[in-house]
């Protein structure tokens, strides 16, 4: 399961204009969290997954607060988009595969 951090260089938010018109913000993969952390939020991931009895694919979202470390889900994407700047096929060209491939 990999994961992908957005970082916005701008702003405390990221909003539809960093995402879709300036492209202020970044992203980190795999996302720029200790190991023990990555672990909490992979485990969470699974268990909201499961608790939704979700099948296939989903995207699960999250916040970690910045200094607290406290992890915050913010949603499960059962449909999560598939266009050239979407988050869920970032991560799969990270692990490999191009784009027409997925």
């Amino acid at each position: 399961m990999a994961m992908l951090e957005i970082k916005d260089i701008r702003k405390t938010f990221y909003t539809y204009d960093d995402k879709y018109i300036s492209g202020t913000s970044r992203v980190a993969i795999p996302a720029q969290l200790a190991p023990e952390k990555l672990d909490e939020v992979r485990d969470l991931a699974v268990r909201a997954y499961r608790a939704l009895c979700c099948k296939g694919l989903a995207r699960v979202d999250f916040f970690v607060e910045h200094g607290t470390q406290r992890v915050l889900l913010n949603e499960v994407n059962t449909l999560p988009g598939f266009t050239s700047i979407s988050m869920y096929p970032k991560l799969f060209i990270d692990s490999g595969l191009s784009y027409p491939e997925i």
